[in-house]
């Protein structure tokens, strides 16, 4: 029905067309705002048109570029991560995402959507070692020295992201208290 809607339009143009060609004062004025509606229609006709035929695609919604997942690629994914995912989300480099996603082959959409997955395992299986971390360390140390119950605090904090800041922290603390006895001890013997 589009389509056809968009011959018509175009079709009604053409006899006002050749008027104009043939009119001049205000005649030819009359005849030039009657196309200018036609065309205004015309206009209309084609985006409805091209809004009917655009197939879904990647949409940028709020800073982040996403793509709906045929059912045969959440399939594999689910087949290969144990992790469903529906919709693949870019965030990263969005413009350029953007830019290059309508002529994206699917495998490699297909490739992103696995590397999405991958990372949701990660996140799931750091947060469950960090939560196994701490029922070990509560129920072998119930009355735990302050260095173990700040590893313990910071775990159900931060999780397991946590623990690198707070050994790097516990390092420099270490690194000062030794500086600290050196130059300390240097004073008491001289």
């Amino acid at each position: 029905m589009a389509m056809e809607d968009v011959e018509k339009k175009q079709r009604e143009l053409l006899p006002l067309l050749e008027k104009l060609q043939k009119a001049s004062g205000e005649e030819a004025v009359k005849i030039g705002k009657q196309i200018e509606a036609k065309a205004k229609e015309l206009e209309k006709a084609a985006r409805n048109l091209a809004a009917a035929i655009t197939p879904v695609g990647p949409r940028n919604e709020g800073g982040e570029t996403r793509v709906v997942l045929t059912k045969d690629q959440r399939e594999r994914i689910v087949a290969q991560t144990g992790v469903g995912l529906e919709v693949l989300v870019i965030d990263k480099d969005v413009a350029g995402w953007d830019r290059k996603m309508p002529g994206t082959q699917k495998r490699i959409i297909e490739q992103k959507a696995l590397e999405m997955a991958a990372q949701t395992l990660m996140k799931q299986a750091r947060k469950k070692a960090g939560e196994d971390l701490i029922k070990i360390f509560e129920k072998e140390i119930p009355d735990p020295v302050p260095e173990v119950q700040e590893v313990i605090d910071i775990l159900k904090k931060e999780g397991i992201d946590g623990l690198p800041k707070l050994a790097e922290r516990q390092r420099r603390e270490g690194e000062a208290a030794l500086e600290a006895q050196k130059t300390g001890g240097d004073q008491g013997t001289s």
